[in-house]
């Protein structure tokens, strides 16, 4: 897919990103709609699927799961990268603080928003929209008056780990969540 110009940031009402391109490849970054659930699951799990083959432990049956995304949708928080028609990536933008942040030495103070389930289909892979993805949430964050962006990634993800260095994020610290002992995350902030 050539690069297509960032034409809009974020609508006044939904919080759309619009970039251009030949209709068949029109990519819009939205919140998810409730009839969509059971794709994004579809995504998550071929995502799960692709992250094994590349030995990536991250997800796994349980994380991500539909409890969790029903619950963003329900917030506003929930939203999909949408090429040409069909859904090739997901995300969560909230303003959720994990209990294992606690003990990192962030460096912005004032109000926060945390990327999570970032995905991209493995098809869809290299063509840029997880680093368009990011770009959304950051206009998405200054709109609800956020001072900055905070995430983890696995420390074994390599590829998100660059996406997010590359897009000026910084490492300042790592955790373990009980839930996944046997893995090291990374925490990462950018001020916005």
């Amino acid at each position: 897919v050539d690069e297509m110009p960032l034409i809009a940031a974020i609508d006044a009402d939904g919080g759309n990103l619009y970039e251009t391109g030949p209709r068949e490849n029109t990519f819009v970054i939205r919140p998810t709609r409730a009839q969509e659930a059971g794709q994004v699951m579809e995504l998550y799990r071929q995502t799960l699927l692709w992250m094994r083959t590349v030995g990536l432990g991250q997800w796994d049956e349980n994380y991500p799961n539909s409890q969790g995304l029903h619950w963003d949708m329900e917030h506003g928080n929930a939203f999909v990268a949408v090429l040409g028609g069909r859904i090739v990536g997901a995300m969560t933008l909230d303003d959720t603080v994990e209990e294992q942040y606690d003990a990192i030495d962030w460096q912005v103070r004032g109000p926060i928003q945390s990327i999570h389930r970032l995905c991209v289909h493995p098809d869809a892979q290299g063509g840029g929209y997880a680093a368009r993805m990011v770009r959304f949430a950051e206009a998405l964050a200054i709109q609800r008056g956020a001072a900055a962006i905070r995430l983890d990634t696995c420390s074994d993800n390599l590829r998100a780990r660059q996406l997010y260095l590359n897009a000026g994020y910084v490492q300042r610290g790592t955790c373990v969540f009980p839930s996944r002992p046997e893995l090291t995350f990374i925490c990462m902030e950018k001020k916005l």
